[in-house]
Order: C-alpha cells, then structure tokens, then sequence
C-alpha cells in the first residue's frame, strides 16, 4: 500500500484519495477519540514515530466511566478509493451502552439478528460494504473519578484472555465478528535511537558488605619523652659515706663493713658484711646514729637484702643527682614487649637499675596507698597507659571510678572504657552491681562450656568461632570517700568481687590517700595481695598497707614499696608520665578510634533510679515490718545490747535500719528511750519478748 495514498492516525484513520483533494468543500475539523487528552491531539511518541502501535482500546479499562470501545475488523475486500468520500461521516445508530461487549459471544454479536417462528419474515439486511475499522465513541464526563466505575468491569476482566491489536493484519476473508478489546498491562518499552533494539534492562544487584571492623590503632611510643643519658652519680660523696658508716660501726662495736654500694635512682645503697657469728639484727639499734652521721633526714636499713648474702643501708641521694625514671623506658624493653606476661604494667625501677614488670593477673588484686605528691596518682596513670599499649579493647575493658573529677576523667572518649568513667556517688552502687553481675555471669558460661579458668573459657569461645572475653579492670580512686555511707549490700558485692573475680578475669585496684582499719576492712586485705605503698605519714598508716613499719621514711615523688603477690618489699623507683603526655595519648586514641561502652550512663542511671525507688519504698516501712525485727529483738534481750553500732556490724545492716528496729521495740515497750551519750536499756526478759511478739503476730 502506497504511503501518499493512506495516513494511519493514532485514534482514528482517514482515507484519502492518492493526490486528489477537493478544495471545493471546507476541510472538515478533524475528529479525535474522547481520551485522557481531553480532546487534543497528542503528540506522537517515540514507539509511534517507530512503527510500534498499541491498541488504545487497551487503556479504556482504566479511563473513569468510560465503555470499552469497540474495534469492528474490516472485511477483506480491494480497496478502492474512487468512490469513496474521505470527509463523509459514516452514521452510527447503534447504542454503543446497550451492548455489553464483556458477555459472551454466543449472546452478543456485531450485528443481531432475530429469528422469528414466523419463517415468513424476512431478517434484516445487512451492510456488508468493506470499511476501514472504526472506532465506535460515546461521550462521558471527564471529571468523573475512577471510584464511581463499577466493580463488575474489574471483575469480568479476569475471566477473558486478552489479544494484542496488529495494526497490519493481514487480509483474509472472514465474516466481521466483535474482537474483544486488548488490555496489554506491561509497561511499553522506550527506544532512545531509532536503531535501538529494545530489551529489558535490569538493574544490577549491588552486593552491600557489612562495615569493616578497624584495628585498634595504639599510640606511638614517640609521644612519651626518653630518660636523659647525662645523669650522672656523685661517686665522691659515695665514697665520703662509706667512711662514715665503717666509722660507725667501729664506734658502736659492730662487726660489720661496708663492702661496696650502688646507685639507685633516688637512693645509695651500701652493702654490709657482716662478720660470721654476729647478729645482722644490731645494725638496726645504731640507725639513728648512722642517719645524725649521714646528715640524712631518713635511712632504711635491710637486714638482710632479699636475695642477697649483704645486710643494706639505703642512703637518699641529693636531688641534682636523683634519676628519673620514664615509662618509655619500660614500655620499650623487651622484656615488657614478650608474651610472658598477660596484663603487664610497667611500675619502675629497683635500685640494681631494674625494670619491674608485674602481671595484673598474678596480682590478682592490688592495694595502692599515698599521701599527696607521694606520687600514688602517678602510679595509676602509668598502670592505665601500660595496659591500653600493649592490649586492644577487644582484650581489656576498663572501669574507672573517680570521685575527685581530676585524675582518672581524663580517659574519658578512649576504646577500652566499659562504661562512661564514674564520678557520682549516685552512681558508684550501679557500677559495683555491673560488675558483680558480669562476674556471676561469666561463671554461669564456665559451668555451661565446662571451662575452669579464664583462658580455658577464652579458648573455649575461640574454637565455637565466638569472640574472646575481655578482661576487665577496675580502677577505683580514693575507695575509702566511695566506702563511707555506702550499703551493706555494696560492701558485701566489693568482696565477694575481690574473693570471686579473679578466676572470671576481674581484676581490682584500689587507691587511697590515708589507708585506715575502717577503710581497709580485713576481708579486703586477705584478697589484695599485692601492696605498693608510698610515702604515708606514720608507721601506723605503713603497718595497715604493708602489714610492717617503712613506708614512713620513703623520699616522696614516685619512691615506693612493693609487696608482689605475697613477696617480700622491694624499695623501687616508680615509672612516670606526664599530664601533657596523657593529653597526647588520650587525644591520639580519641581520634584514630571508637569508643564503644559494654554498659552505657543512661543503663546506668535507670539502674541508679531504680534501687532509689526500692529503697525508698523500703524506708517508708517501719521497723516492725523489718524480717530482722524478731532475730535482732531476741538479741537483744538475751545480750542485753542495744548498741546500734553493734548490732550493725552483727546483722551487717546499715545505721538507719537499725536505728528503725530499735524505735519499733521502744513503742513496744522492750526498751527505753534514747538518752544522748547512753545506751538504751532492755526493760523486758525472754518470756515477756515472746508474749509480745505473739501478741503482734511476728514470729
């Protein structure tokens, strides 16, 4: 077929003669199918432009309150186009509504025609003239809302099976039948170029991978400053000392010399040897004598050296010739840097210039005491940066706990804090709770894995490809203002923390400024058993950390006295670090790393509320309600003790609970009233007590 003999348009086609045109007559207005166009005609798209036609009467099912259009094939005749009149509007009679083109074929046909019993009538004629297929339209209100279709159109829509509308069939003699409207759903597929093949493109699936874990970034040692290699030792004033003590030991009819000495980092040492037969525990009856002689404030004298065959004198050394001692120093030997130890700490340097290394989980717990400047604050920061070198977060978790805002919250930010660093009282029980659970929790996993130890349940975890506990440290600051005021039942968990917690991977340091009998309770010193004491004020103070006299006559600033695991005491020179180093630490792992709490401050507050509420609520009961009321009553009667402190420490209840208890047996009539500066009296026996109690139905 010619292409200037026919125009094939989108809605609707119109035939025209092959260059013959009637100019005679006004060009009609063309006629365009009522669409979502609203009437104008719409700009031919990129599939039209390409030859791919689509039915419109596809789209009739979503048009609102619209009929299916009807598409009538034309009959396969020879078109002629001589006779035909391009602009004459063919007239549609049918009612386009009052045949439903969704029914069955068998009840609707294009044209109907009716059979009567009367043979005689004739059936009406029908137009079988060839005709282009037409478009059959009834007009509707656009406006109408796809809401107001019915529902039966949607629902005879998925009966029918549906064909795609050829805009060239090809001809073949057929009697015109309905050809039921195409409903294609698929999206159409868009060409960009014409020379395009279509096809489906997918998008591709991007595989997303989880986030990598980062490795804990440590800090340079480049950040710590080295010890200078200028010191140098007054071997004069040495020598001047030596004649003074052998003078000395002439004078007081010792037999004993000075052999040779050594020079520590604070202090001289002078080895004695001390004749065969002689008692080396005379040296001390002349320590005061050597001390007036040595023009010296304080001496310590060993008797003997641990370890040695030589009784020493320990001598302080003037100040220009002191040595200090830089953690850098300890933190590059390879002695700290072996696998030998699991939770190394760098702690100084004895008087033979060597380095002390302890291992926390040996300790297993340790006892720190100091007066100011005595250098104990010092030692709790090289213990902290010491363990964050050399183990990863992953490894080692820490909780610190510092009332004074000053020494431990500078860590706070770094990767290898279990929870926010603790400096309200408020808090200080929910920590203590924290980590008692961990610790009962831990053990609950042991019986499960069958493990008896730590590692043993580290590796445990290793070989069920499940990640390794951490160990955890806490650090506690100045415990003894933490102590005062504090309930039972934190006193109780702090030592079953100390008696448990070891072989769950706990480990506990405490610090104190004064170390006093009602601060250190006997319970927690039989589990510390690792003491370093610095400088304390009197002897006293040296006997409750140290269990001997010594400590008294330490110089201050770092010198200090270790008790390892049991061992005798070592005089050592402690490791020290800089506050701007800390900044430097603490910033540089700030930055090149996370910090991810095992517990967070808001877990932790809710537990604070929490316990306030019980007790709270648990204060508003009087003494009467309290289960102890009847145990502490028959105490008290039998004993004749109504001493609140007493019985606090009996019954291991707090003062205000007590106190509870005694005015309830006072209302009674069990005992007196409180007289200030005296003892309330018990004014009933055991008898009577018991009539009492029974009349009150408290057994």
């Amino acid at each position: 077929m010619n292409d200037n003999k026919t125009k094939k348009e989108f809605y609707v086609f119109r035939v025209t003669e092959e260059e013959k045109t009637k100019p005679e007559e006004p060009k009609p207005q063309e006629q365009y199918i009522i669409s979502p166009f609203d009437g104008k005609k719409p700009k031919n798209t990129v599939n039209e432009n390409m030859g791919y036609h689509i039915d419109p009467s596809t789209y009739d099912c979503i048009r609102p309150n619209r009929s299916t259009q009807q598409y009538v094939k034309p009959t396969p005749v020879e078109e002629n186009f001589d006779d035909v009149d391009p602009f004459e509007k063919e007239e549609n009679t049918d009612d386009f509504y009052s045949v439903d083109p969704f029914e069955k074929e068998d009840e609707v046909e294009e044209e109907i025609i009716e059979e009567n019993d009367d043979e005689e009538e004739k059936p009406e004629e029908v137009d079988e003239t060839p005709t282009r297929g037409e478009y059959i339209v009834e007009p509707s209100n656009d406006d109408i809302s796809i809401e107001d279709l019915p529902t039966d159109v949607f629902e005879e829509l998925d009966g029918h099976e549906y064909q795609t509308y050829d805009p060239y069939p090809q001809q073949k003699p057929s009697t015109p039948t309905m050809v039921r409207p195409t409903i294609d759903l698929t999206k159409p597929k868009v060409a960009t170029t014409p020379y395009e093949e279509l096809s489906e493109k997918r998008t591709p699936v991007v595989n997303i991978k989880a986030p990598k874990i980062t490795k804990y970034i440590r800090f340079k040692l480049d950040l710590l400053p080295k010890s200078s290699s200028n010191s140098e030792d007054d071997t004069k004033e040495a020598e001047r000392q030596k004649a003074i003590i052998n003078q000395t030991f002439i004078e007081s009819n010792v037999k004993a010399k000075v052999v040779d000495y050594i020079f520590g980092p604070t202090v001289t040492q002078f080895m004695i040897d001390v004749e065969p037969g002689y008692n080396v525990k005379n040296i001390n009856n002349i320590e005061s004598n050597l001390a007036m002689y040595l023009e010296s404030e304080q001496i310590r004298i060993q008797t003997p050296i641990p370890g040695k065959r030589y009784a020493g004198i320990e001598v302080p050394k003037k100040k220009q010739y002191r040595h200090m001692v830089n953690l850098r120093d300890i933190l590059e030997s390879k002695e700290f840097n072996s696998d030998e130890y699991k939770l190394p700490i760098a702690v100084g340097k004895d008087n033979f210039g060597k380095a002390m290394i302890c291992d926390i989980t040996e300790m297993p717990h340790c006892l720190i005491a100091g007066t100011t400047k005595s250098g104990k604050s010092v030692c709790l920061n090289t213990i902290i940066i010491s363990l964050i070198y050399k183990l990863a977060p992953k490894d080692l978790r820490l909780v610190l706990i510092d009332p004074k805002r000053i020494e431990l919250s500078r860590y706070e930010g770094i990767p290898h804090l279990a929870m926010p660093i603790i400096v309200n009282k408020e808090d200080f029980p929910s920590a203590i709770t924290w980590v008692y659970d961990e610790m009962e929790r831990r053990y609950e996993e042991f019986s499960k894995l069958g493990a008896e130890s730590f590692s043993e349940y580290n590796r445990r975890l290793v070989e069920s490809k499940q990640p390794k506990a951490p160990y955890i440290v806490m650090i506690i600051d100045e415990f003894g203002d933490w102590f005062i005021g504090a309930e039972s039942d934190v006193t109780e968990k702090i030592q079953k923390i100390a008696a448990k917690a070891r072989a769950a991977g706990i480990h506990v340091i405490l610090a104190t400024q004064r170390p006093t009998n009602d601060s250190i309770s006997g319970n927690i010193k039989s589990n510390f058993d690792t003491r370093i004491a610095f400088k304390v004020s009197n002897n006293v103070d040296s006997r409750v950390i140290l269990d001997k006299s010594g400590a008294e006559r330490l110089e201050g600033r770092g010198d200090m006295l270790i008790k390892y695991a049991g061992s005798l005491e070592k005089r050592l020179q402690g490791a020290y670090v800089d506050n701007n180093d800390i900044r430097q630490i603490v910033s540089f792992l700030r930055e090149n790393n996370t910090c991810n709490y095992m517990v967070t401050m808001e877990e932790l507050h809710q537990s604070t509320a929490e316990r306030q509420v019980a007790s709270s609520s648990s204060s508003t009961t009087s003494g009467i309600d309290d289960p102890k009321f009847a145990e502490v009553a028959y105490y008290i009667v039998r004993n004749n003790n109504a001493s609140n402190n007493s019985l606090g420490k009996i019954f291991n209840m707090g003062f205000n609970r007590v106190d509870k208890i005694l005015v309830a047996l006072e209302e009674l009539g069990v005992l007196s009233k409180s007289v200030r500066g005296k003892q309330r009296e018990v004014l009933v026996d055991e008898l009577e007590l018991e009539q009492i109690l029974s009349n009150q139905e408290i057994f």
